[in-house]
């Protein structure tokens, strides 16, 4: 089963024209309504996206290690506070069931090749310091609840600023990311209702 969905993945880049892709979208909505939203409108800001929707992890290796550059940019859409032990975990999708993997498997698989992971879940901020402190240069986290409709926009906002000023993927800076932040949260801060 794992060399066929290795196989898939690498169907799935190789059918992408042009520029390969430099990010991974993996959206895994478990009931939250706008991941899929969320999912989609990213790919249509970068075309060359890899967009999963409800994969397991055991998939999203599969794609990485597809990928013989690496994907340099990725963003989880989807649950991000259970606790698997002591620490947060991601939400995924495996044989149509719930699938968890700890926090440290999460990490090995991001670090190597990852220069910007955005982890648009609740609570994510302590599976983010992970990130961070295993070397991934750039991380957008939540600390706090997330409702859908102000993910989906947060996630918007900071993904056109991104393709719109990073000109190389592998080389995204830090100040790039903080514009995007900063965009990103504006945009959420500013809806108004009446």
């Amino acid at each position: 089963a794992a060399e066929a969905e290795a196989a898939a993945a690498e169907a799935e880049l190789a059918a992408l024209d042009g520029e390969p892709p430099a990010l991974l979208v993996c959206c895994c909505s478990n009931g939250l309504h706008a991941v899929d939203e969320e999912g989609e409108s990213l790919s249509a800001i970068l075309p060359s996206c890899i967009l999963l929707k409800d994969v397991s992890a055991q998939k999203v290796a599969d794609v990485m290690r597809a990928n013989a550059d690496g994907l340099p940019w990725f963003h989880f859409a989807g649950h991000a506070d259970p606790h698997l032990g002591s620490h947060r975990a991601l939400i995924w999708h495996k044989d149509g069931a719930l699938d968890v993997i700890d926090a440290s498997t999460i990490v090995e698989l991001l670090r190597i090749s990852c220069k910007l992971v955005v982890l648009n879940g609740c609570k994510s901020a302590s599976l983010g310091e992970k990130l961070a402190a295993a070397g991934v240069p750039n991380v957008v986290c939540w600390d706090t609840l997330l409702l859908d409709a102000p993910g989906k926009l947060f996630a918007v906002a900071l993904w056109e600023v991104v393709a719109k000023l990073a000109l190389k993927p592998s080389l995204i800076s830090t100040s790039i990311v903080r514009q995007a932040f900063e965009t990103a949260s504006a945009s959420v801060l500013s809806v108004t209702t009446a």
